[in-house]
């Protein structure tokens, strides 16, 4: 898969957030997941896959989080992309071991979330992903 069809599988759609307004400092600090299998946009704490819309072209499975906190989360998995030869449909996925970083976070109806993602494929790059699901800006 090109960097491009990378760029593009990870741009993330429009949502909105379910959780009652609270305040930031009683809820840790979300990312909205984007899922085949769960409603659009669910915040999650901590997951264990990282999916980039509803194709399933790219995602990040087995995902263990070395911190959590309030402003940043770093964990690591395995990143998954579909190589898309001879079509997206028939492709088969290449591996690689990646580490996750989660920062900048917003707030939207008194909910902490995060706006970027950061992933590093050792010997590949770094891929930053901007999460804008929300367009809540402070």
């Amino acid at each position: 898969m090109s960097a491009a069809a990378i760029a593009a599988a990870a741009t993330l759609g429009t949502g909105a957030a379910t959780a009652p307004p609270a305040s930031s400092s009683t809820q840790p600090t979300v990312f909205y997941n984007a899922s085949q299998m769960l409603p659009a946009w669910h915040p999650d704490v901590r997951p264990h896959v990282i999916t980039f819309g509803a194709t399933s072209n790219l995602y990040i499975k087995n995902v263990r989080w070395q911190s959590w906190q309030h402003a940043t989360a770093h964990g690591s998995g395995t990143l998954e992309v579909n190589q898309c030869r001879p079509s997206c449909a028939r492709g088969k996925y290449r591996q690689y071991l990646a580490a996750v970083g989660l920062y900048r976070i917003r707030h939207h109806h008194g909910r902490a979330y995060f706006t970027r993602l950061g992933v590093y494929v050792r010997h590949r790059s770094t891929l930053t992903f901007r999460l804008s699901g929300h367009g809540a800006e402070g």
